[in-house]
């Protein structure tokens, strides 16, 4: 299986908020919408997590508002304040946009 390092950090943010909440394993799963067990398979790299499920994920995790809301905060401080974090964000930017457009090609090809 190959490894999608977006779905370990997916995965590793989720598994930040479950433990900063004290959710157990069939917690998280029902707010997943999942089965303890497809949680537990996900969480041990047995199984890769669906479309579905990772948006799921997602969405659990932009849910969670006051920490997202200081995160972004901060970045944007430190955007209006530092030229180079500015330079790393829209280099970043454009990755994900070529990223984007050839996963959307490769889409349209399938």
């Amino acid at each position: 299986m190959r490894k999608d390092t977006s779905v370990d950090a997916l995965l590793n943010q989720l598994n930040s908020l479950a433990e900063r909440d004290d959710w157990t394993q069939s917690e998280m799963a029902e707010r997943l919408g999942i089965s303890q067990g497809q949680l537990s398979k996900v969480l041990r790299g047995r199984h890769r997590p669906g479309r579905r499920l990772t948006a799921a994920i997602g969405k659990l995790i932009l849910s969670d508002e006051q920490p997202f809301d200081a995160w972004l905060s901060s970045v944007s401080t430190a955007a209006r304040t530092s030229a180079d974090f500015r330079a790393a964000i829209d280099a970043m930017l454009r990755v994900m946009r070529s990223h984007a457009l050839n996963a959307a090609e490769g889409d349209r090809r399938d």
